[in-house]
């Protein structure tokens, strides 16, 4: 077989492995993208607090702030990296610091208990 034919052959598998992985990785994109239908409704705001104070603590005393709050039950015997409560018109977020200014993970939670704090409650799946 000629080296033409080869290298013909070679780049021909090399690009139906790409195009496989390519549509692989936006049926996973637009899959995810249709995860929120899972809910039954939108998220409803009631535009509760304006006042919002955004402390960072480790995650150790987060879950410490947790079960005080929750009378250490049994039933809250989890443990959460983030959290929102109101005190004396105020709404405070306590959550550990971002690493930096592309920490998604931190910045999301933070958006996630700003809308707690503006009266969003979490939604049960269908």
């Amino acid at each position: 077989m000629p080296k033409n034919y080869i290298a013909f052959i070679l780049i021909f598998l090399s690009l139906l492995i790409i195009s496989f992985v390519i549509s692989f990785a936006v049926i996973r994109i637009i899959s995810n993208s249709q995860d929120h239908i899972l809910y039954d409704s939108a998220i409803i705001i009631d535009d509760e607090f304006h006042n919002i104070k955004v402390q960072f603590k480790s995650p150790k005393e987060i879950n410490d702030v947790w079960q005080k709050g929750n009378n250490h039950s049994p039933e809250y015997d989890y443990k959460v990296s983030a959290l929102s409560y109101k005190k004396d018109g105020s709404c405070i977020i306590i959550v550990p610091p971002p690493r930096d200014w592309n920490d998604h993970i931190i910045l999301t939670k933070i958006g996630h208990e700003v809308l707690h704090c503006q009266g969003a409650t979490h939604e049960k799946s269908l």
